[in-house]
């Protein structure tokens, strides 16, 4: 009769087994798991990397505090006017000329506290925006100001380009932020800069005297005594270049007239010529 109990006894620990609840491994959020910054925030499951109590920063609003986006939704309203940017001084200055082929340089001193990167835009119209700022439709470049570790009050940044020759408009905004009393919430704002411009030239390096010089020179070498012993010469000029002049000259010598051109080229010190004359009755 021992063989029931035995059966009993196993049957028992068998239905025990079956009652003890399995253990589920708890899988951990990331910010991919969510659609935007608030949901996160709620959840607070994921990782605050920097322990600033924020939750998936990354995530587009709408946001919660304490995000600094939150407030008006974490967005700005595209047809609202920017606040002005809080500056002491930008550089290059207002108009300022430079050689063709400069990759211009922008810094920013400014006293304001900006939490949020600094941009400057690039545009070859002034035209400015439905936002107030300069129209993406012109946009050259847009080039991201870093801050400054030894001196937090200098942001600066330089250009991917060169300058081609022409009229360049640049202005400087900030994604900011602001405390607004009457709604006791952060709003997400643009802090815009006046809209300045930068010329490219070609620096001028053949002077008309250089080049005129260059061409009695090369009428010398040419005609020898017939120039030199020339009578009413006259000389025009006409730039091609910043390294380029051409020459009109003419002359009498005996009953004949001497007529045509000169063009003088400057490369690195060095002078080249081509004369283009001929004797004329």
């Amino acid at each position: 009769m021992r063989r029931p109990a035995v059966l009993i006894t196993a049957i028992a620990l068998g239905c025990a087994a079956l009652a003890i609840p399995s253990i589920a491994t708890a899988s951990v959020a990331t910010c991919d798991d969510y659609a935007n910054q608030a949901e996160a925030q709620r959840a607070k499951d994921t990782r605050d990397a920097d322990g600033d109590g924020i939750y998936c920063e990354t995530l587009p609003c709408p946001c919660l505090a304490p995000d600094p986006r939150a407030g008006s939704g974490g967005s700005v309203d595209p047809l609202a006017p920017p606040v002005p940017l809080s500056f002491d001084s930008l550089t290059p200055n207002d108009g300022e000329t430079v050689a063709v082929g400069t990759i211009p340089s922008f810094t920013m001193f400014t006293s304001a506290d900006y939490p949020y990167g600094v941009r400057i835009e690039v545009s070859r119209k002034p035209t400015l925006g439905q936002d107030g700022t300069l129209a993406d439709d012109y946009t050259t470049d847009w080039i991201t100001l870093l801050r400054s570790d030894a001196n937090p009050n200098t942001w600066s940044g330089s250009a991917n380009f060169e300058l081609g020759e022409g009229v360049y408009y640049w202005q400087v905004s900030v994604d900011s932020s602001r405390f607004n009393p009457s709604t006791g919430q952060v709003e997400f704002i643009n802090a815009v800069g006046p809209v300045r411009s930068i010329t490219a030239k070609d620096p001028i390096r053949l002077g008309v005297n250089e080049g005129y010089r260059t061409v009695r020179y090369g009428l010398k070498r040419k005609f020898g005594a017939r120039f030199t012993h020339r009578k009413k010469l006259r000389v025009h000029y006409s730039r091609l270049s910043a390294t380029t002049i051409r020459y009109r000259v003419s002359w009498l010598h005996g009953d004949a007239r001497y007529r045509g051109s000169v063009k003088v080229h400057e490369d690195a010190d060095d002078y080249s010529f081509w004369v283009n004359v001929r004797r004329r009755r």
